[in-house]
């Protein structure tokens, strides 16, 4: 498991059968840091996978309120003696495997009975050596690295203090009052990692290293700009830049009058985090195959089915289906996988694709119904659920129902281009 979804499963451990808040798990193990429910969900869905969970019988979900875990945990160093050895572990049934029983103390070990049983255990030892070194040896040669799966999680990212180029204090509020905006717009994107404003202030007025910044505070994506006068006009420049390598993923440059600051301040936000939601999908599908080409896992897949599926056409349509099919497989609780797959459903329906597929109207809908009822069961509150949920009713030719689904995404997610 990546860091923080084992971090998330210890604070779980150290409640158990207590309902953690979503509050709680954030400030224990995101301290600093604004994340979204989103975060929090595919934390639960890692670990859930990781132990086997998939009916969600340990770990039990609590509309609204947070998180249980729904199983007996005892700590080792205060786990009762045995007369006849070593207590079984609690949670051996739960992990599908039981350990074995520690010799009492006191107890005699029986030693070999002769130098034959010496000499036999130094060669079988001998030659397990050489097949781990070998094996070591295989593993150094052919595996791809992956140096920053478990130090920055995907959709990680610090909004920069924008510089207030010119030093006209009436653009500072403005400068500041954007820098916040974004943060907080950045961090209702499902699955994103969004440092806090306050964290991300004491680079204000510093000339840094970008890719500094992303070692330090442990983030992929760093966002800077600046916001320039000219004459009547206000001048926003804004860049994306990859936090690994230093180089830029995307540029804007947005001007507006002075005099409605304010109404340029709205438009920013909004179409920024909508451009930086995209591209930032589009990096982590490019990072996965890049990285893991040969054997991706189901969040890999999932970035891959998302990017390949807001492409818009029949062939990637069709790819981003077979990607997401194949992230579910993996993990039956991939709420991004799942919302994918039904979409590429609906998108089909809705673009007069069916012809190309040679299928019919009902079997999609029942196929996109089916995707729709596996995303909704997984978190009800997920953006892409919920956006999921609103396609099928309107492929449905539900449309007052579709429109309250819409409705609830942009509560969700002001900034939500398809709601």
């Amino acid at each position: 498991m990546r860091a923080k979804c084992f971090d998330l499963l210890t604070c779980l451990a150290r409640n158990a059968g207590r309902v953690v808040t979503k509050d709680e798990l954030g400030a224990a193990v995101w301290p600093n840091v604004v994340v979204t429910d989103e975060s929090l969900t595919r934390c639960v869905s890692d670990f859930r996978h990781a132990l086997g969970d998939a009916d969600q019988h340990l770990v039990k979900t609590v509309p609204r309120r947070g998180y249980v875990l729904a199983a007996p945990v005892s700590f080792g160093e205060s786990a009762p003696a045995s007369p006849h050895g070593a207590a079984p572990e609690p949670a051996a049934q739960y992990l599908g495997f039981a350990l074995p029983a520690a010799t009492p103390v006191g107890a005699t070990v029986p030693r070999p009975h002769s130098p034959r049983h010496v000499w036999q255990r130094w060669l079988a030892l001998g030659a397990l050596a050489a097949l781990v070194l070998a094996g070591a040896a295989w593993l150094a040669t052919t595996r791809t690295p992956r140096p920053d799966a478990a130090a920055t999680p995907p959709l990680s990212i610090v909004v920069l203090p924008l510089v207030n180029r010119g030093g006209d204090p009436d653009q500072s509020w403005f400068a500041d009052g954007l820098t916040e905006d974004l943060t907080t717009d950045l961090s209702r994107i499902p699955d994103s990692f969004v440092i806090a404003r306050g964290s991300a202030d004491t680079y204000k007025g510093r000339t840094v290293d970008v890719r500094q910044v992303g070692r330090e505070l442990g983030v992929r994506y760093v966002l800077e700009g600046s916001v320039q006068r000219l004459d009547d006009l206000v001048r926003l420049n804004l860049r994306l830049i990859d936090a690994e390598n230093g180089s830029e993923l995307w540029a804007d440059r947005l001007d507006g009058s002075r005099r409605e600051l304010a109404a340029l301040q709205s438009q920013v936000t909004g179409t920024v985090a909508n451009a930086l939601h995209q591209r930032m999908i589009d990096a982590e599908s490019q990072r996965s195959q890049r990285l893991r080409p040969i054997n991706p896992d189901a969040q890999d897949l999932a970035w891959q089915a998302f990017s390949a599926f807001e492409r818009r056409t029949p062939d990637k349509n069709a790819a981003a289906r077979e990607l997401a099919q194949r992230a579910v497989t993996l993990d039956p609780l991939s709420q991004l996988g799942w919302s994918v797959l039904g979409l590429t459903y609906t998108s089909d329906l809705a673009a007069r694709w069916l012809h190309l597929r040679g299928t019919t109207r009902e079997e999609w809908l029942r196929r996109a119904a089916e995707a729709d009822a596996r995303a909704y069961a997984i978190d009800p509150n997920n953006l892409y659920a919920v956006q999921l949920r609103a396609e099928v009713l309107r492929v449905q030719g539900k449309a007052e129902e579709s429109l309250v689904m819409r409705q609830r995404a942009v509560a969700i997610n002001r900034n939500s281009g398809p709601a």
